[in-house]
């Protein structure tokens, strides 16, 4: 995210962030309840992942299913729709002998496999290997979708913490931007 230090310091400062977990959620809410307007970013970012195991890395995950479901619990839901290879293993698992359950799954992974060689290859390469560990993946993210519904602890920056919706109103007075004597 970026902003100018004067909407920064008219929505509270940093200090009206720091009991929250999912702070840029609400920096966005109290940019909004200031006046102003937020957008998306024209331009392609990037995201380095820090964690140097798959335990942190489940962990991150956990904690940000867990921030998004508590501040957004029905948009979550619906992401589900984001997992074709998760739905499709359950109609092979749950139609094994019908005709059209395995042509359906090999379907979605080759839609699924060329949607993300087309996105790779649009912001730079990889290897066509991980494109067969698709389903592994989706899958996993099915899990952190039900262990996000069913708890709101979250391990953050060594600390143990609880998420908990934004309240409606801004937490602290939100000053004007327009210039006064």
């Amino acid at each position: 995210m970026a902003l100018r230090r004067q909407t920064l310091d008219a929505v509270g400062g940093l200090e009206a962030l720091l009991p929250h977990v999912a702070d840029d959620a609400l920096l966005g809410r109290l940019v909004r309840q200031a006046g102003m307007n937020i957008a998306i970013a024209e331009c392609m970012t990037w995201t380095t992942i820090a964690e140097s195991s798959m335990g942190e890395l489940l962990r991150h995950e956990l904690r940000w299913g867990r921030t998004v479901c508590t501040l957004a619990p029905m948009g979550y839901a619906a992401s589900s729709i984001q997992l074709p290879l998760f739905w499709a293993t359950l109609v092979v698992l749950f139609q094994p002998h019908a005709a059209w359950s395995l042509p359906f799954f090999w379907g979605i992974w080759a839609m699924r496999a060329l949607t993300s060689l087309l996105i790779d290859r649009a912001v730079g390469s990889r290897p066509l290997w991980p494109l067969l560990l698709l389903p592994v993946r989706d899958w996993l993210s099915a899990a952190i979708m039900v262990a996000s519904a069913s708890g709101t602890e979250v391990h953050w920056r060594g600390q143990t913490m609880h998420i908990a919706p934004h309240p409606t109103a801004a937490p602290t007075p939100v000053r004007s931007l327009s210039p006064g004597p």
